[in-house]
């Protein structure tokens, strides 16, 4: 048993104090160096702050990664490229342009179509964040070869991509309305980009194609919708037999399908208000969809098999999409759904599902 003093057998231990001091301040700094807020609820200020710090915390370098310290950690092209661009709205340009240039250059043969419309969209909000025109024509390479690479992929008889995984984790082969539309948005995205930049030739030529493209997805749906449900109910397998999913979360591809469908809201490809976008929103509503104004989702597999819960990572662009429609009520319901039940208790880490 030891009898001397714990200074004197150890007199190097960091003092805790000095070293928590030392976090503070160097977190401090990293937030004043961003946009600053003074929120008065306080619950909502110190959620923002400590996403930002979490953020950083799972970037390993330039590499904005999923997660740290398990299976996740690396990059996957739209999850991560959200965090980055929520670095870039909350003001930390510098380090959000470091992390962008991973993210063009990731490639994934399994997700190509979903891995090639995020590009795009990332490179393209970059820029109307901060109008860095020389790091566009820098990073042309790789744009334009993801450009090229949707225009030859849609060489099909219906003009659409080629058929694909119905989502990462399910690799049953469809004509899917998450990849077309997100892809789409993508070239229309990048054509805006270029008619900023001058380049009125470029921009016309890739409007027409973005425009010819949105066209055939449109055809698609229509043919594809289903009128027997209230709301109809538009398949994520585009021209084929996907069935309406009643309750949404009851079988694996169900919950699928309430993971991908905020992609294609978010990709506008339905319409500024129309009745299809509408369809959509009010399906999830009405079919199990939402819990607490977020997505829902059930493990059809594994240690957590048929345990229902909130997906909220995959909500992101159902809750944009409620306030690009004005829809302040359920923005709100799902803003503080999150607060109450997606992340931790007053230290605010929020994992893919709870």
């Amino acid at each position: 048993m030891f009898t001397k003093p714990l200074a004197d057998i150890s007199p190097s231990l960091p003092d805790y104090d000095a070293e928590r001091r030392a976090c503070v301040e160097t977190w401090q700094a990293l937030l004043d160096s961003g946009a600053r807020f003074d929120i008065p609820e306080p619950i909502v200020q110190d959620a923002w702050r400590s996403l930002v710090v979490g953020n950083f915390l799972i970037a390993n370098g330039d590499r904005m990664n999923y997660s740290a310290g398990n299976a996740y950690d690396h990059l996957y092209e739209a999850e991560c490229g959200d965090a980055v661009r929520a670095l870039m709205q909350f003001g930390h340009v510098v380090d959000s342009r470091r992390m962008v240039g991973p993210l063009l250059d990731f490639n994934r043969q399994a997700t190509r179509f979903h891995v090639a419309g995020h590009k795009l969209q990332l490179r393209a909000h970059f820029y109307w964040i901060t109008r860095d025109a020389d790091y566009v024509r820098e990073k042309e390479p790789v744009w334009r070869g993801v450009i090229d690479f949707i225009r030859t992929s849609r060489e099909t008889p219906n003009g659409l991509l080629p058929k694909d995984n119905y989502a990462g984790d399910v690799n049953q082969q469809i004509y899917s309305l998450n990849l077309n539309a997100n892809c789409w948005r993508g070239l229309r995205d990048m054509a805006a980009v270029l008619n900023d930049l001058g380049e009125r030739e470029r921009s016309t030529e890739l409007l027409r194609e973005a425009d010819d493209f949105r066209r055939v997805i449109f055809d698609a749906v229509g043919k594809s919708e289903r009128r027997d449900t209230k709301p109809p109910f538009l398949p994520l397998s585009l021209l084929g037999d996907e069935p309406p999913h009643d309750p949404l979360t009851a079988t694996r591809i169900g919950s699928y399908y309430d993971l991908m469908a905020p992609y294609v809201l978010g990709s506008e490809v339905l319409g500024r208000g129309f009745d299809c976008e509408t369809w959509l929103i009010d399906y999830l509503r009405q079919h199990g969809g939402i819990a607490m104004g977020m997505i829902r989702s059930t493990m059809h597999q594994g240690e957590f098999n048929q345990q229902p819960g909130v997906n909220v990572l995959y909500g992101q662009r159902y809750l944009l999409t409620l306030l690009r429609r004005d829809d302040r009520d359920h923005a709100l319901a799902g803003f503080y759904g999150h607060l109450a039940q997606a992340m931790t208790r007053d230290t605010f880490v929020g994992g893919e599902g709870s």
